[in-house]
């Protein structure tokens, strides 16, 4: 199947609505229990004057699906924004994004599921009059493991819900929370104006035997969630953000994060037993 959209101008009132045409291409099986997809649009914009516009360029995705326990579960998905922007000339503020991309599997063994997702921004500016912002190079990649299979399709059901039963959604979230499970942060990095953060975390969650959610729950995830985390920050902060610099030097002098002979600043976090430590040392909670 496939649906193409042609290229078309109109207008309501002041505002100026365009778009250069898109493309829906799709196909599965017989029966409907796996296929693919794929969406681009080439450009959309709005045009108000001195109001403000609003951009967005070169958006495409793909996806592919699967049938799983009759429930409908995208395993591969992949997208690309190329440009997105927004500009008020009447309030000096202009926001604009370029190369958002982002990539998702998810796969299933043994009733138990893993994602795995990567993030990424080449760049974002953002301009007011009270202060300008550069991004550059955003990346967080990340994944899930050891996810009870079941409780995420029935969340996945439920999601799809107009208006989800209370009950069904902490009856469903109780049964992910039950079964446990561990995730990796292996990057979370950015950069803004020059300032560079870097970091990664690993965490875990033992299973939970209870049936209700008590204070029991909230006891057994301060005793077996596990959390280790690397913090870096590039040593120009200081000349950039120099509202944060007494807050972050607060820190150094608590022995909650450490200086090298260059001035990088560096934290390891660690949450284990109910207690939260930075660079070995307990933070009061």
């Amino acid at each position: 199947m496939s649906v193409n959209i042609t290229p078309h101008t109109y207008q309501i009132d002041d505002i100026e609505f365009s778009h250069q045409g898109a493309n829906l291409t799709a196909s599965t099986d017989f029966e409907f229990l796996q296929g693919d997809f794929d969406f681009d649009i080439a450009n959309f914009t709005v045009d108000a004057g001195k109001k403000g516009s609003f951009k967005l360029g070169g958006l495409s995705v793909t996806s592919t699906f699967a049938t799983i326990d009759d429930v409908m579960v995208i395993d591969q998905s992949d997208g690309l924004l190329k440009n997105i922007a927004f500009n008020a000339q009447d309030q000096g503020l202009s926001y604009e994004a370029n190369d958002i991309s982002t990539t998702s599997s998810v796969s299933f063994v043994d009733q138990k599921l893993s994602i795995n997702a990567d993030f990424t921004v080449n760049s974002v500016t953002v301009n007011n009059p009270d202060a300008n912002y550069t991004l550059k190079d955003s990346v967080i990649e990340f994944s899930l493991d050891d996810i009870d299979q079941q409780a995420y399709l029935e969340l996945e059901q439920i999601s799809r819900q107009l208006n989800p039963e209370p009950q069904q959604m902490t009856e469903v979230l109780m049964a992910l929370v039950s079964a446990g499970g561990k995730g990796n942060i292996s990057k979370f990095n950015f950069n803004i104006n020059d300032v560079q953060f870097d970091s990664s975390a690993q965490f875990s969650l033992a299973p939970y035997q209870g049936t209700a959610i008590t204070d029991e729950l909230n006891q057994h995830v301060a005793q077996n969630l596990q959390l280790k985390s690397q913090l870096n920050l590039s040593n120009n902060y200081g000349q950039i953000f120099a509202q944060f610099k007494p807050m972050i030097e607060h820190f150094i002098q608590s022995g909650y994060a450490a200086v090298d002979s260059e001035g990088n600043v560096s934290s390891k976090l660690s949450f284990e037993n109910g207690q939260l430590t930075a660079n070995d040392t307990a933070i009061s909670m």
